[in-house]
C-alpha cells in the first residue's frame, strides 16, 4: 500500500485505559512516517498534524503496552484509543513507554511522577506520599525531618501552585505537617515543574505541581482499601451508566484519637479529660461523557485536622444545688475544594477546557467553658469563648483553548481569581444570666483582591532540529484601589543532536500577588495566607536554565540542568512579631528583600521494566538579603543545603513480590545560635538575671549532614474475589538520629554545650490493602 504525500491534515482524539476508561495523560503520540511526536494534555487528548492518506500511529505510555494504530483517509474522528497494561509471558515483557518525549519536548525542569511506582517505595508510617516521593527528586527539598513541605530550587513553600484537578490547594499537609492531603488511591497522574515555566501558568515563583484525580471506572465496579498503622482508607468507583457516566468516591480517616485515648486517660489520672487528635478527607468526582466532543467532570474534596482537649460533662452538688462543668480547647483546620470542567472539542483544530474552581482553607483555635448551676428557683448558666480564626477562599473562572496548526501548536485563555482574606480575627465570648453579655471581634477584617490574566503562547516547530516554545503571561492584581499589572514573558528552546540527545535553555519572569505569614520552622497549619498591598508588594522572580536531555535504549533518561534565579518582595516576618498578636495589622510585622538561587541538577531514571527508579543529585546554594535582618548583610536561607543526594529502587520480582528502597543525604541546613552569653543584671538591684545571649549573625550554624535508608516489601495475594496486599516497611532503617532541632544546655560541670535533639529512629510500619 502506497503512502501519498497531501497538504496537512489534523488527527486528533483521546487515549484510555482500555480495562477502566480512565484517560491517560502524558501518553507519548508519534507519526511513525515522519516521526512528528506530541503527548496527550491533562484530559487525555491529542492534537497532531500529518501529510499522509495513511498514517501509522505510535502511542506509549508507563506501565502499558504499546500500540500502533493505522489512521485512514475515512477513519472516524476523534479517535478514542485504549491501551491495556502491560503483562509478562516467559521470555517476553511489555512495559511502556519509549520516552522520545523528555528529548523532544521544549519543557524542561518537568518531572512526571506515576502513581504505581510511588506506591512500591517505602512508607512512613503505612502510608505512601505524592509529597514525600516528589521531596526525592533533584532541585526539591523537604524543609525539616517528615514534613511535607516543598522548598524549590531555593523558593519557599507559599511559592508552589498545588492544584487538584484545577483548584489551588493552600495547605497541603495532615498531621502538623508529616502526610499530606494528597490520597494515592485516589490520584491518577502527578506533574511538577521546577522553572521552564509555559504562559499559561502563573501565580507562584517556584513551581507547579499539578495533580489530577482518577475519573471512576466507566467498565464495572471496583473497590480498593487498606488498614495502616495511621490510617485506613476505602476508594469505590464504577460506572453510572456504562461508558457514558462514572463516578469516584474515597474516604481516608486515622485512628489515632481510639488508640491513644486509654494512653491520655492512664496519664491524666482518669480526671475525666479527654484528649485526641485525627484527620480525615474525602475526594469525590463525577465524569460525564455528554457526546463524543463534550465531556463534563465534576471534582470536590474535603478534609480537615482536629487536635482537642476536653472535658466530659461533669455534675454535683454542693450546699443544694446542682453544679455542671464542661469545657473544651481545640485547634482545627482544613481544605475545602470544588471545580466543574467542561471539554470540548470544537473542531479539528481547536480543543477547549473552561473551569469553575471554589477553594477555602481555614485555621482555628478555640478555648471555651461552661457551667450552669440549678437551685429551687433559679438556672444560672455562664459561657467564656476565646477563638482565633485565619482563612482564604477564591472564586475562580478559567478557560484555555488549544490551536494545533501544524508547525504552531498555539494556547491562548484567560482566568480571574476573586479572593477572600481573613488574615487573623479574635473573638471573644461572655454570658451570665442577668449580666451584659459580651460578643465581640476584633483583628484583620475580612479584605478582598482580584486578579485577572490573559496569556499566549506558541509551541514552534522551527526546523527538524530546533523547537521553541515563547508566549507572554499578563496579570493585573486588584487589591482596594491600587492596581498592580504585569506582563511575564517566557520562553523555552529545545535543540536536536540526535535522535537521543538535545540541549534545552528557558527564561521565565513570575509574579506572585498572595504572601504566607509564617513564624516557625515547620510549616505548621497557623502560617497565615495574606495579600500584596501598597506597602508589601507583590513578589517577582526571573529564572533561567540551560542544559541537556538524553535517552538509552529506549529505558533510561538522563537530565542535567543549571539554573540562576532571583526574587523580589519575599518577606519574613520581624524579630519577635507573633501572628498571634492581631492588635498590630501584620504588614507592620513583615521585612521584605531579595532572594537568589543557583545550582546544578543531575537526574538519571529507569521508568519501565521490572527494576524501577532513580539517582538524583543537586548541587545548590539559597541565600536572602533583608534589610532589617541580619544588619542588612546577605546570609543563607534556613533550608540552603549544599549537596542533596536521593537513590530510589524498586524491583517487581513476579506478580507476588516487590521491593522498594530509598536512601538520602543531605547535608546540614542552616539554623542560628548564640556565639556568646553575657552575664544579666537587674537595673533595679545587684542581683543578676537570665544570660544575654550574643549572635554573630542569621544562620551562623549548620545541622549535622542528613541521611536515612527506607525498606519495604510487599506480597501480593491474588484471591477468586481481589488482590490483597501486605506492605511492611522500614523508615529509617538504621536508625541514624538526624537533628530536628539543636539546643543550649549546661553539662553536670556547668559548662554550655549543644544538644542535638531528633525526631525519628527506626520505625517499621505494616499496611495490609485490598482490591476487588
Amino acid at each position: 500500500m502506497g503512502l501519498t504525500l497531501h497538504a496537512q491534515k489534523n488527527i486528533y482524539g483521546y487515549v484510555q485505559d482500555s480495562a477502566t476508561g480512565e484517560r491517560l495523560i502524558g501518553t507519548y503520540v508519534k507519526t511513525i512516517q515522519q516521526s512528528a511526536s506530541t503527548s496527550t494534555n491533562s484530559y487525555g487528548y491529542f492534537s497532531i498534524q500529518t501529510t499522509t492518506d495513511t498514517t501509522f500511529l505510535y502511542f506509549s505510555y508507563v506501565g502499558f503496552a504499546d500500540k500502533i494504530v493505522a489512521v485512514y483517509p475515512n477513519t472516524e474522528l476523534p479517535l478514542n484509543i485504549t491501551l491495556s497494561a502491560s503483562f509478562q509471558l516467559k521470555g517476553v515483557k511489555f512495559t511502556g513507554r519509549k520516552d522520545e518525549k523528555i528529548v523532544n519536548s521544549t519543557q524542561m525542569s518537568a518531572i512526571t511522577m506515576n502513581v504505581n511506582q510511588i506506591k512500591m517505595m517505602p512508607r512512613f508510617m503505612g502510608e505512601a506520599d505524592i509529597i514525600k516521593a516528589i521531596q526525592l527528586m533533584p532541585g526539591i527539598k523537604g524543609g525539616s525531618e517528615g514534613s511535607t513541605g516543598l522548598y524549590v530550587r531555593g523558593g519557599g513553600p507559599d511559592q508552589n501552585l498545588i492544584l487538584l484537578d484545577g483548584s489551588p490547594v493552600y495547605n497541603a499537609s495532615h498531621l502538623f505537617g508529616f502526610f499530606s492531603i494528597f490520597n494515592t488511591d485516589a490520584i491518577n497522574h502527578v506533574q511538577i515543574l521546577k522553572g521552564g515555566f509555559p504562559a499559561r501558568y502563573g501565580g507562584r515563583l517556584s513551581s507547579v505541581l499539578d495533580i489530577a484525580m482518577k475519573e471512576g471506572n466507566m467498565k464495572k465496579f471496583k473497590a480498593e482499601g487498606s488498614v495502616g498503622a495511621l490510617a485506613s482508607k476505602l476508594t469505590l468507583e464504577g460506572p453510572i451508566k456504562k461508558d457514558k457516566i462514572s463516578y469516584m468516591i474515597s474516604g481516608r480517616r486515622t485512628y489515632l484519637d481510639f488508640l491513644l485515648q486509654p494512653l491520655f486517660q492512664l496519664a491524666n489520672g482518669n480526671n475525666g479529660y479527654s484528649q485526641g487528635y485525627f484527620f480525615s478527607d474525602m475526594n469525590a468526582k463525577i465524569n460525564w461523557k455528554v457526546n463524543k466532543n463534550n465531556r463534563l467532570y465534576l471534582s470536590y474534596y474535603t478534609g480537615k485536622d482536629k487536635y482537642y482537649v476536653k472535658s466530659k460533662p461533669y455534675s454535683y452538688l454542693y450546699d443544694g444545688k446542682t453544679i455542671s462543668d464542661k469545657s473544651e480547647d481545640r485547634n482545627q483546620w482544613g481544605n475545602q475544594l470544588g471545580g466543574l470542567r467542561w471539554n470540548k472539542v470544537l473542531n479539528k483544530n481547536v480543543f477547549i477546557n473552561t473551569q469553575l474552581n471554589y477553594t477555602k482553607y481555614y485555621y482555628e483555635i478555640v478555648q471555651s467553658a461552661e457551667s450552669s448551676e440549678v437551685n429551687d428557683t433559679a438556672t444560672l448558666e455562664q459561657l467564656n469563648y476565646n477563638g482565633f480564626t485565619s482563612s482564604i477562599r477564591d472564586y475562580s473562572i478559567k478557560s484555555d483553548v488549544e490551536i494545533n496548526n501544524g508547525k504552531h501548536y498555539f494556547r491562548v485563555g484567560f482566568s480571574a481569581i476573586a479572593h477572600q482574606f481573613v488574615p487573623g480575627r479574635n473573638t471573644i465570648k461572655y454570658k451570665e444570666t442577668g449580666q451584659r453579655s459580651i460578643d465581640t471581634s476584633f483583628g484583620s477584617d475580612q479584605t478582598n483582591s482580584l486578579e485577572t490574566s490573559l496569556y499566549a503562547e506558541d509551541d514552534y516547530e522551527f526546523s527538524k532540529k530546533l523547537k521553541i516554545n515563547y508566549g507572554l503571561h499578563f496579570n493585573l492584581y486588584n487589591y482596594k484601589k491600587s492596581f498592580f499589572p504585569s506582563v511575564q514573558p517566557r520562553f523555552a528552546a529545545r535543540y536536536l543532536l540526535s535522535k537521543s540527545w538535545s540541549v534545552k535553555a528557558s527564561f521565565a519572569n513570575m509574579r506572585q500577588n498572595i504572601h504566607l505569614l509564617t513564624n516557625n520552622n515547620l510549616g505548621l497549619p497557623n502560617d497565615l495566607w495574606v495579600p500584596a498591598t501598597d506597602k508589601v508588594k507583590p513578589m517577582s522572580s526571573n529564572q533561567i536554565a540551560a542544559g541537556f536531555a538524553k535517552s538509552f535504549n529506549d529505558l533510561y533518561e538522563f537530565t542535567f540542568e543549571t539554573y540562576y534565579k532571583s526574587m523580589n518582595h519575599i518577606i519574613e516576618f520581624k524579630e519577635g512579631a507573633s501572628f498571634l498578636n492581631v492588635n498590630n495589622s501584620w504588614e507592620n510585622k513583615v521585612a521584605a528583600g531579595k532572594g537568589r538561587g543557583y545550582g546544578f541538577e543531575f537526574l538519571m531514571q529507569k521508568k519501565s521494566g521490572a527494576v524501577t527508579g532513580w539517582i538524583g543529585y543537586t548541587l545548590s546554594w539559597i541565600k536572602r538579603t533583608i534589610p532589617e535582618v541580619n544588619f542588612g548583610k546577605e546570609f543563607y536561607y534556613k533550608y540552603d543545603s549544599r549537596h542533596d543526594i536521593s537513590f530510589v529502587l524498586n524491583y517487581k520480582e513476579n506478580e507476588k513480590w516487590d521491593y522498594g528502597m530509598v536512601w538520602v543525604f543531605r547535608t546540614g541546613n542552616a539554623t542560628t545560635l548564640a556565639t556568646a552569653a553575657y552575664p544579666g543584671y537587674s537595673p533595679t538591684s545587684f542581683y543578676t538575671t537570665s544570660p544575654v545571649y550574643g549572635y554573630n549573625g542569621r544562620n551562623n550554624f549548620r545541622f549535622a549532614n542528613y541521611h536515612r535508608l527506607d525498606l519495604s516489601i510487599t506480597r501480593h495475594i491474588k484471591k477468586k474475589w481481589g488482590m490483597i496486599d501486605i506492605n511492611f516497611s522500614v523508615y529509617n532503617a538504621y536508625s541514624r538520629i538526624n537533628p530536628f532541632y539543636y539546643k543550649i544546655s549546661t553539662d553536670n560541670r556547668g559548662n554550655k554545650q549543644i544538644i542535638r535533639v531528633g525526631l525519628f529512629p527506626i520505625l517499621p510500619s505494616l499496611n495490609i490493602g485490598f482490591k476487588i
